[in-house]
């Protein structure tokens, strides 16, 4: 049985028996959010039904015309994707449809935008497709951002086409090509040799000498730790931006206008305009009166940037969601969870695995709250 790996934390395995007593324990347990979108979760009574499901999925493995498989997350199963329906022609065609489902307590952190799209490519690369299919009701916000993001055309909106608790749903049909596949995987090829390592490693090397005496808040971390955390998260979803260098870059040296004696001159002099632009954009004006007037202003100056600065934004308060600081009031913590929001709204459109990764954030922050 075949475990693909999509990063250090996440792969895909082969849907097996040994897997039956989990699947159903997340079906059980997501039943009524399921229940919304899917039709099966009405008829999956026990674990028997799904060791059902099982059996028939690897039959219609072994025959080249369905792969299923577990997503395991941190070494634990939390859902379910596969590419169905390959063993019949359409038109002359080979096609498949994409079908999934995440437990809910996982949602918001890019999962499923990173197994879909290994499923894409195993459907074009491994099984020689010519189009993949993604079928959802029209009020499953999720699962059509999923599709937009990966690169779907929505084809259709098919009326009454989903029956679920007695009621018909609206359906949207969204299509993926090989040749539209071909021209994504090119680009992002292409994208990532853009990319000038050496002008990476430059801009570390200046955020590590300028942040050196600087550490986190209360703590013996070097402050180039945050930076780092940045970093990654820009680097997760480089391969969808057009021009990733910049980002990664930015990401960088966020803070390096606004924590050091570093200035916009400095930094259009090493990196050139567009970072010095990005940077500057990125760093708050202190002398306005409040915090809240300082981000406002910083969010209106990000959006005449490109999206690229938008993710930075969105990465710098994503990777601060964490433990706050012990002396932190509620107030505080709850003020910090309300400006996450604000900029969930002003730039979550720059990137939606990003954004689903923030609101994830930000909705797992109440605990924090509630501690106080």
């Amino acid at each position: 049985m075949f475990k693909l790996k999509i990063d250090e934390k996440l792969h895909l395995e082969l849907t097996a028996m040994h897997h039956a007593d989990r699947l159903f324990e997340l079906v059980k347990k997501n039943s009524e959010l399921f229940s919304h979108w899917l039709v099966w979760v009405e008829s999956t009574k026990t674990v028997d039904d799904t060791r059902t499901f099982i059996q028939s999925a690897m039959n219609k493995y072994a025959k080249h015309q369905e792969v299923n498989c577990v997503i395991v997350y941190e070494g634990c199963v939390v859902g379910d994707i596969a590419l169905l329906g390959m063993g019949r022609k359409h038109n002359g065609t080979r096609q498949g449809e994409l079908g999934y489902w995440l437990d809910g307590d996982y949602h918001g952190k890019g999962i499923m935008h990173r197994c879909a799209k290994k499923m894409i490519e195993i459907g074009f690369n491994y099984y020689d497709l010519d189009k993949i299919r993604l079928r959802c009701a029209v009020e499953n916000n999720r699962s059509c951002n999923v599709a937009q993001m990966l690169g779907f055309t929505l084809e259709g909106h098919i009326r009454d086409d989903i029956l679920i608790n007695g009621k018909m749903l609206d359906a949207n049909l969204y299509g993926f090509l090989r040749e539209e596949f071909e021209i994504k995987f090119d680009t992002e090829r292409r994208q990532y040799m853009s990319i000038n390592q050496d002008n990476i490693t430059k801009a570390w090397f200046f955020a590590s000498r300028v942040h050196k005496e600087q550490f986190y808040p209360g703590e013996k971390l070097p402050y180039i730790t945050h930076i780092g955390n940045v970093m990654m998260e820009v680097m997760a979803v480089s391969s969808e931006l057009e021009n990733p260098e910049l980002a990664i870059i930015c990401a960088i040296l966020h803070d390096t206008i606004e924590d050091t004696p570093t200035t916009y001159a400095d930094i259009k002099k090493e990196f050139g305009k567009a970072v010095a632009d990005g940077v500057m954009a990125l760093t708050k004006n202190e002398t306005l009166e409040t915090k809240r007037e300082q981000m406002l202003d910083s969010l209106e100056r990000i959006i005449k940037q490109p999206k690229e600065v938008w993710l930075v934004k969105v990465a710098d308060r994503t990777a601060n969601l964490g433990e706050p600081p012990h002396y932190w009031t509620f107030e505080k913590v709850k003020s910090y969870q309300d400006e996450a929001r604000i900029i969930l709204d002003y730039l979550g459109r720059a990137n939606e695995p990003m954004a689903e990764r923030l609101r994830g954030k930000i909705e797992d922050y109440e605990k924090f709250l509630d501690k106080i």
